[in-house]
């Protein structure tokens, strides 16, 4: 018995003609109009972000921003909001792999002021235009 299933997977690749244009596109800037994505580019997140990726613009989703901002405004833990987005951006700047298109990079971050639970998994992906900060259960 032979398992087609890989050679079904490249035959529905190489045919790209059933897929027609799109019927809409939600944009990064409809995402973050809709407080989907935070901009990651402007307020205290600026000057971190400009050091760890330079020009390349970067969001993170509203989850995260709720974890960052959950660690900043605990009153026993004396985090700001460039602290512990430095720390993220740190830890999944130390990967051994690169981030390259399309692909996850994960990493574990300690932000303290969180709960219960101080160690948490974040992913990165780069989609040939941003980079994008968000948990892993994210799309």
């Amino acid at each position: 018995m032979t398992d087609n299933s890989t050679e079904a997977i490249v035959n529905a690749e190489e045919m790209p003609e059933i897929w027609d244009e799109p019927v809409s596109c939600y944009t990064r800037q409809e995402a973050i109009e809709d407080g989907v994505l935070v901009d990651a580019q402007v307020g205290d997140f600026q000057e971190v972000t400009r050091q760890h990726l330079g020009d390349c613009p970067c969001v993170m989703t509203s989850e995260v921003f709720a974890l960052i901002e959950q660690a900043v405004l605990h009153p026993k833990h004396g985090n700001d909001w460039a602290g512990v987005w430095h720390d993220i951006l740190w830890m999944l700047a130390v990967q051994r792999r690169p981030l390259t298109l399309g692909k996850r990079r994960r990493a574990r971050v300690i932000i303290t002021g969180t709960g219960r639970r101080k160690i948490h998994e974040l992913d990165a992906v780069f989609d040939g235009e941003a980079v994008t900060v968000l948990l892993p259960g994210e799309d």
